[in-house]
C-alpha cells in the first residue's frame, strides 16, 4: 500500500543516547576521556622510571609496557586520584592498541610540552591567584595555537615530574643552565 511504502523510505528515528555514542567515536575508535589521559601520563611516568628496565627499553618493547599498564590501569580504574578531578571511568571498553596509546602519547605530549613552553616564559603576576595563573596560561595558549588546551589535568600531574621535564628539555633543546 502507499502508507508502507512512504514508511520504508523515511529517515529512522535514533534516540538521542545512540546518536552521543556515534559522536564520542572518532574515525579511529572511541574518543579519549579526561581520566583515560590522566591514566596514560601516570603509566608513561612510571614505565619510564622503571628501576629494573627504565632507560634500557627499546622504543617497541617500551610502548608495549606502556599500552599494558595503561589497559590495566584504566580497567581497574586504580592510578586516579579523585582529587585530580578526573574521575573514574563509567563505561566498560575495550582495550586500546598499543599504536592508538603511543600516538595519544605523542599528542598530549606535544601540546604539554608547548603549554610548559608558555609557563616558563609567562610570569604569575603580583597578587594573583594560581587559577587566575592558570587562566591566564590557558588564555595565552589559545591565542598562541588557535586552540584550547585541553590537557591542564594531565599538565597538572607531569609539571613537577623530573622524567617529563628530562623529556621537555630534550625535545625543546633545552638544557639547563649552570651560570
Amino acid at each position: 500500500t502507499i502508507n508502507q511504502a512512504r514508511a520504508s523510505t523515511r529517515t529512522p528515528v535514533v534516540p538521542a543516547a545512540a546518536t552521543a555514542a556515534r559522536r564520542a567515536q572518532t574515525a579511529h575508535g572511541a574518543a579519549w576521556t579526561d581520566f583515560e589521559c590522566l591514566c596514560l601520563v601516570k603509566a608513561w611516568i612510571s614505565v619510564s622510571e622503571d628501576p629494573l628496565r627504565g632507560t634500557y627499553q627499546k622504543g617497541e618493547d617500551f610502548y608495549q609496557n606502556l599500552g599494558k599498564l595503561f589497559n590495566r590501569s584504566v580497567s581497574s580504574g586504580t592510578p586516579v586520584s579523585d582529587a585530580m578531578g578526573a574521575g573514574v571511568p563509567t563505561r566498560k571498553r575495550d582495550n586500546r592498541p598499543c599504536t592508538s596509546v603511543k600516538s595519544k602519547w605523542y599528542k598530549i605530549q606535544k601540546h604539554v610540552n608547548k603549554f610548559v613552553g608558555i609557563s616558563t616564559i609567562t610570569e604569575r603576576p603580583s597578587g594573583a591567584s594560581e587559577d587566575d595563573y592558570y587562566t591566564l596560561l590557558l588564555a595565552t595558549f589559545e591565542a598562541r595555537n588557535k586552540s584550547k588546551f585541553k590537557y591542564l589535568t594531565q599538565w597538572k600531574y607531569l609539571k613537577d615530574k623530573p622524567k617529563f621535564l628530562a623529556s621537555f628539555n630534550r625535545h625543546t633543546n633545552k638544557g639547563t643552565s649552570t651560570d
